[in-house]
């Protein structure tokens, strides 16, 4: 079973910002014919790409969808192949760092300094941690 592909539009109708999001689920499907996949992608990412195509004339309406095809394919390649973009985990990462690490770090400097004005310190620490657990993840 062959992937379904987006239909062309008119580019004077839909607006840069959707033309952009096309752009990418075309890259996107052009990676995944590349690889294999199992019948139940498959037809998972066809059912979306259909949705999506039944929607090229209303303007407003096919930005959402293309908003809303993107994120559930990602989910699902991320899901049941492991597959996810490039940055996926520094991103990730980044927010963990920041609250998990940052935090603690942060409120104990502020309390050993009896400032609490440190505490953003602990932010930029956390950030670190984060970025080079993620930037890891990635390699």
């Amino acid at each position: 079973m062959a992937l379904v592909r987006l239909d062309p539009i008119d580019a004077a109708i839909h607006k840069k910002y959707s033309l952009r999001g096309r752009e990418t689920l075309n890259q996107l499907t052009e990676i995944l014919e590349e690889r294999s996949l199992n019948p139940e992608s498959i037809e998972f990412v066809n059912q979306q790409i259909t949705r999506l195509n039944g929607l090229q004339q209303e303007r407003q309406a096919y930005y959402l969808q293309l908003q809303k095809t993107n994120y559930p394919l990602l989910r699902h390649l991320e899901k049941h192949y492991g597959w996810v973009p490039k940055g996926h985990n520094t991103t990730r990462w980044l927010t963990v760092g920041m609250s998990i690490f940052g935090i603690p770090i942060g409120v104990s400097i502020g309390l050993l300094a009896d400032n609490m004005a440190l505490l953003g310190i602990g932010f930029g620490l956390g950030m670190l941690v984060g970025l080079l657990v993620g930037y890891q993840k990635d390699q």
